[in-house]
């Protein structure tokens, strides 16, 4: 992880998910993975972006099992896209 990140994170796990900079008032998600060969873990913070339901949609127009389960329960889906 680069020294930048690791003050991010730092910065987001100790102010409850805020940080300043150039992500001031954005909400962050701290991204862990794991190396396939090495299992390394690997932390990446990532901004949370306000199209969810944008993308929500769009998922839902191609899979329709998508809308059926939305449609089937009373909770907030999370939607991550990657870039």
């Amino acid at each position: 992880m680069s020294d930048r990140n690791a003050g991010v994170i730092d910065e987001c796990r100790a102010d409850e998910g805020s940080v300043g900079g150039m992500f001031d008032g954005k909400p962050l998600l701290i991204l862990h993975t794991a190396g396939v060969k090495t299992g390394a873990e690997r932390r990446s913070p990532l901004m949370c972006l306000d199209h969810e339901d944008r993308i929500y949609a769009h998922q839902a127009d191609l899979h329709s099992n998508f809308a059926d389960y939305a449609a089937a329960t009373d909770r907030v889906i999370p939607v991550i896209e990657l870039v």
